[in-house]
C-alpha cells in the first residue's frame, strides 16, 4: 500500500467522521429550534391567559365595590373564555395549571352564590379565596417557565454589552 492510498483512506474516513458529526449537530439544532418554538407558543398562550385572568379579576373587583353595577353574566362569559382558552391549549400547558383552574372554578361558584347575598363580608371572603388562587397561578407561571431566570440572564447580557 502506497502513501497515496493511505492518504485517500484517511481523507475518506475523516470526511465520513466530519459528515457524521455535522449530522448530529444539525439534529441537535433542530431539536433546540423546536424546543424554542414550543416555549414561545407556551409563553404566548400564558400571556393571553394572564390577560383574561386580569380582566376577570377586574370584573370581580368591580362587583365587590358595587354589586349591582355589573351582572354576573359578564363574569360567567369571561370564565367560559378562559376555560376555552385553557382547554384549546392543553398540549402546551402544565397540568398544575389545570388543577388550580379547577380550584378557581369552585371558588367562583361560591362567589356566584355570595354575589346574590347581601353580605359584603361573605363576598369579600370569596374574592380573597379567588385572589389567592389567581396569584398562585401567576407564581406557577413564573416558577415553571423560568421567567425570573430568563430576566436575570437578559439583564446580565445587557449589562455586559
Amino acid at each position: 500500500m502506497e502513501i497515496k492510498d493511505v492518504c485517500y483512506t484517511v481523507g475518506i474516513l475523516l470526511t465520513f467522521v466530519i459528515g457524521f458529526l455535522n449530522y448530529l449537530v444539525s439534529l441537535k439544532n433542530r431539536r433546540n429550534f423546536l424546543r424554542e418554538l414550543i416555549y414561545k407558543e407556551q409563553l404566548n398562550v400564558l400571556g393571553k391567559i394572564n390577560s383574561e385572568f386580569h380582566i376577570l379579576n377586574t370584573f370581580l373587583i368591580k362587583s365587590l365595590k358595587a354589586r349591582k353595577r355589573i351582572s354576573y353574566n359578564e363574569v360567567e362569559m369571561k370564565i367560559l373564555e378562559i376555560d376555552n382558552l385553557l382547554y384549546s391549549n392543553t398540549h402546551l400547558l402544565p397540568t398544575k395549571l389545570f388543577v388550580i383552574w379547577k380550584e378557581i372554578l369552585v371558588v367562583l361558584d361560591e362567589f356566584s352564590d355570595c354575589f346574590d347575598s347581601s353580605e359584603s363580608k361573605q363576598l369579600r371572603e370569596c374574592y380573597d379565596k379567588f385572589a389567592e388562587k389567581y396569584y398562585s397561578i401567576i407564581k406557577l407561571i413564573v416558577k415553571d417557565f423560568g421567567v425570573d431566570k430568563l430576566y436575570l440572564e437578559n439583564k446580565s447580557i445587557l449589562m455586559n454589552d
